[in-house]
């Protein structure tokens, strides 16, 4: 377990730690020279032979608050220390503030130099503290008295937080390893050795790992876990690594890196986040404000971009985008402390939902409802919303990533789940059943009317069907779909053309002539049709050869049979019934009425009522008794 004080400068958290480890975590000359915390200090007390406490001694000056909230990333636990002949300072407000927006719930109070006042007084703090503790994170933190000098309450304090650490719950350490460098130095005839809080997962020695945000790349030689030799580190400890980096590399690593598996590195310069609004600022946060951000043991500058509002007040919980000014590794979870451009007021605190977003359609309200969704929701409900809001499914690995998944924690997550999975190369893509029958349905439809609509051939190349998807759907995905319309006999391939009927003979020399003089009476005007005996007698052939050659058309969708002896291109009859959909849209209820129709068309009435009772049987339209209503989509017609 990791416990990391906090409190007003001169509170004797130093001393505390001292007594409860026998530890001296001021090691800088200047420290002891001022006797006072400038950095981080760090002590470890031995439980038995598996468990050790890690202590990290922040800085309670207002000039080191960054230092301060360095001291927090990854701790377990949080030690607040106030002086008794002092009482609630500044910084103990402050450092408090931070760990309530942090949300760190587990904590004790330790009021230190009771020695210097007496009982009344004591009391009357305890009871001031309760008070002001009943809004914050740390309401149920247990108060004790402490002495220092006189070694008052050391025992009972030294006793309960063992007694946490022994019965705190086993960690989960299968996502990525993830560790926030807070000190980097190089020991004669060892090297580079970094120091921080392990915030996830396993190292072992060997693994090979990356620096963040600076792409390093580094092995892990040795590693001193909780002050000990060890074979591995893990989540809620805090580990000194011996790490193999290029020459040119060793300067370039400082606190604030992230040390971590190479699966998991994702950088990103947009977030998005949902935060809640210190109660101490005076004015509302306004949107685009310029911030520093402060996440794991880094300080990176950004802007707020607030989604749902212009401004925050004081004590609102909201959603925001941040846009970070350098690229970060986060994930889902990550909590941080946001500070006014100056670094002097702790101003909000957040946590990471998307850690890899995008600006596009950032306000959207389906966008708003599935961040909300995911603040407080599971993982796997998460991704089940996303890919039902998804008509084209999401990148898999992305959410992986987003959530710190190792690749076998990941299929095990998967294997449950009601989703399509398509592999392809080194993509993984998940699709909701039902999203991937509509899918389905629209590269079919697109399919038959792009045919229906060709004059120049009865197929239509793949290609074409690729790049008409291309701006909405990845290419491997649609692929995907035309194979299983293939294999369910929907559709026809041969080489790279597309059919919509197994009938590959081509045209014959005569047919083709045929075919020509066809197109060339029926495009002589907008809603022109043909007959059977009109072709016939007008060009003087056979009716039955006539008759044969425009049923083989109707079965290759080239021409459309709207009553015995009459037929349209398809191209009319799309231009037909978006004139029936613009009737409809016009009228008050909706109604499609003949004479309207006849109007815009500009044909007979006899024809007007085959092409109305054309559109019934396809179910696009569907009679009453005072005209026609729109049942479906023009694109039914041609099914």
């Amino acid at each position: 377990m990791i416990i990391a004080t906090a409190g007003h400068v001169d509170h004797g958290k130093t001393s505390l730690v001292k007594q409860l480890t026998g530890v001296d975590t001021d090691r800088l000359p200047e420290e002891k020279k001022r006797g006072m915390s400038i950095d981080l200090g760090f002590a470890y007390k031995k439980i038995n032979n598996q468990n050790n406490i890690g202590y990290v001694d922040v800085p309670g000056h207002e000039n080191f608050i960054q230092n301060m909230i360095s001291g927090l990333a990854g701790v377990n636990f949080v030690l607040l220390v106030i002086a008794a002949d002092d009482g609630p300072k500044t910084q103990t407000f402050e450092h408090l503030e931070i760990i309530n927006l942090l949300g760190i719930k587990n904590g004790a109070v330790a009021i230190t130099k009771i020695d210097k006042v007496d009982e009344k007084k004591i009391v009357e703090l305890e009871s001031k503290l309760k008070v002001i503790l009943k809004e914050t994170s740390l309401s149920k933190a247990p108060i004790f008295r402490i002495s220092s000098l006189k070694k008052n309450g050391i025992q009972e304090l030294q006793k309960f937080l063992e007694d946490k650490a022994l019965n705190q719950n086993k960690k989960d350490i299968s996502g990525g390893f993830r560790l926030a460098v807070d000190r980097k130095f190089f020991l004669n005839g060892i090297g580079l050795i970094v120091t921080g809080s392990v915030l996830s997962g396993k190292v072992n020695i060997d693994d090979k790992l990356l620096i963040s945000p600076k792409n390093l790349k580094a092995r892990v030689k040795t590693i001193h876990s909780n002050s000990r030799n060890s074979e591995s580190g893990i989540s809620g400890q805090r580990c000194a690594l011996n790490l193999q980096v290029q020459k040119n590399s060793k300067d370039l690593i400082q606190r604030g890196d992230l040390l971590l598996s190479e699966f998991i590195y994702n950088p990103s310069t947009c977030v998005d986040a949902i935060i809640s609004v210190s109660s101490f600022i005076h004015k509302p946060l306004k949107n685009w404000s310029r911030v520093h951000m402060h996440v794991g043991t880094a300080k990176i500058i950004c802007r707020i971009i607030v989604l749902e509002k212009k401004e925050i007040f004081p004590s609102q919980t909201v959603l925001v985008q941040l846009k970070l000014e350098k690229e970060m590794s986060l994930v889902f979870g990550d909590r941080f402390i946001l500070r006014d451009q100056s670094a002097k007021m702790t101003i909000a605190g957040g946590q990471i939902i998307d850690p890899n977003s995008s600006v596009k359609g950032r306000s959207k309200a389906s966008r708003i409802e599935v961040l909300n969704f995911q603040v407080n929701n599971s993982s796997k409900d998460a991704l089940l919303l996303l890919v039902s809001k998804a008509t084209w499914g999401i990148d898999l690995i992305k959410f992986s990533i987003s959530r710190n998944f190792s690749k076998v924690a990941f299929k095990s997550f998967l294997k449950n789940l009601q989703i399509k999975i398509i592999i392809y190369k080194e993509e993984l893509w998940g699709i909701s059943e039902q999203n991937w029958k509509l899918c389905k349905k629209n590269v079919f439809e697109f399919i038959g009317i792009s045919i229906a609509q060709n004059e120049n051939g009865l197929h239509l190349n793949k290609e074409n069907i690729l790049s008409a998807f291309s701006h909405r759907a990845k290419s491997f995905l649609v692929d995907k779909i035309i194979n299983e319309l293939i294999e369910e006999k929907k559709i026809f391939k041969s080489g790279q053309k597309i059919s919509i009927t197994s009938n590959r003979n081509t045209f014959s020399s005569n047919e083709k002539i045929l075919w020509i003089k066809i197109k060339e009476s029926l495009n002589e005007s907008n809603f022109n049709s043909l007959t059977i005996n009109e072709f016939a007698e007008k060009n003087n052939i056979n009716i039955k050869t006539v008759e044969s050659f425009l049923n083989k058309l109707v079965s290759l969708k080239q021409l459309c049979k709207i009553s015995e002896k009459r037929y349209f291109l398809p191209k009319t009859i799309l231009k037909c019934a978006n004139i029936v959909e613009k009737i409809a849209s016009e009228n008050n209820k909706g109604l499609v009425d003949l004479g309207v129709f006849r109007n815009e068309t500009k044909i007979s009435r006899n024809i007007s009522i085959e092409l109305l009772e054309f559109f019934d049987k396809k179910l696009f339209t569907l009679r009453s008794d005072n005209g026609r209503i729109v049942k479906s989509d023009s694109s039914n017609i041609f099914k």
